[in-house]
């Protein structure tokens, strides 16, 4: 089974180039306890991208910067590989209705991690 642990180099990416939003360098000028970027100066932290809010931030955009079809139709090998690849037919479109999309949305860690993933294999962003 797939572990879908991203790198800070996959968060740093998604934050910074498809989210557009900064990737929080922390200060410890007001303490341990206050979280303080450097970059933009806000007190802020980082997405986690392990929330139902980080993947659908990523889905949102996924589907502005018009990647959705690609990206889905990546997830979905990923879905079929997963689950043994070519040892059993193409999924119907009712099978994939009733796998498929809930696999993909069920966990927003992999959500994320497949994202994160298409990015870096397509060069999208």
């Amino acid at each position: 089974m797939t572990t879908y642990t991203m790198t800070e180099d996959q968060k740093k990416m998604l934050t910074e180039k498809l989210l557009g939003e900064c990737w929080h360098e922390y200060s410890d000028q007001f303490g341990s306890d206050n979280i303080l970027c450097r970059k933009c100066g806000i007190f802020a932290i980082r997405h986690t991208f392990t929330t139902v809010q980080d993947a659908h931030d990523v889905m949102k955009v996924l589907v502005e910067k018009g990647e959705w079809d690609s990206f889905s139709l990546f997830a979905l090998t990923e879905w079929w590989n997963e689950d043994g690849g070519n040892d059993w037919p193409t999924p119907s479109p009712k099978e994939m209705r009733k796998d498929f999309i809930p696999w993909l949305f069920i966990n927003p860690a992999r959500f994320c991690w497949l994202a994160a993933k298409y990015l870096e294999e397509s060069n999208a962003v």
